[in-house]
């Protein structure tokens, strides 16, 4: 199974200034790191909780269709875009969307075909045999984020823009405690194909 996001955010949760703010920044000479580091904590919530934050648009590819019922691996399923499979022939198909239905308003989102319908045989040995393209995210905007996610994310934030490395040495190198991990728990999606 294979997830990749086809059309990042337009948007971050948190704007530069915001962030800016938080840090404490006056100054623009850290401006392009703390953009970087804003699209890093972004990234670490979304894999740590399973969902997306801001709208974007995912690719699932897997092997062959597993179960009758396909969990998406990201949650805040907005909608379906596509699905798509290489048929025995070797030749990408797209199934109409009659042919299924999408269950999203439970996290994760499901897709399953309609009473009647089976998925159709796929091409045996082809690694991205089926693609089901679709979008997930709160929103368009930060303010669409969930606010125990964006304290995390601020924390995150925090901890790579004022430690520049994995551990602390002040006598004895220690972890730095992360503490948007417990911010993120309640927020877990568990995925399960």
């Amino acid at each position: 199974m294979g997830l990749r996001v086809t059309s990042e955010p337009a948007v971050e949760p948190i704007t530069l200034d915001q962030a800016k703010d938080h840090l404490r920044v006056d100054s623009t000479a850290d401006d392009d790191l703390i953009t970087a580091l804003i699209k890093s904590a972004r990234r670490s919530c979304e894999i740590e909780t399973n969902r997306s934050l801001i709208t974007q648009t995912l690719q699932l590819t897997m092997v062959n269709w597993r179960n009758r019922v396909i969990g998406m691996p990201r949650s805040r399923v907005q909608s379906i875009t596509s699905v798509k499979y290489i048929d025995s022939s070797g030749t990408q198909q797209t199934i109409d969307a009659s042919n299924y239905q999408s269950d999203l308003t439970v996290d994760p989102g499901r897709l399953a075909p309609v009473h009647g319908y089976t998925w159709p045989t796929v091409k045996p040995g082809t690694f991205e045999a089926v693609e089901i393209t679709y979008v997930a995210g709160y929103g368009d905007a930060g303010s669409d984020v969930e606010p125990g996610i964006v304290q995390a994310m601020y924390l995150m934030l925090t901890h790579l823009y004022e430690n520049r490395s994995a551990v602390a040495c002040e006598g004895n190198p220690v972890e730095v405690p992360m503490g948007a991990s417990f911010l993120l728990t309640h927020h877990r999606v568990p995925y399960t194909m």
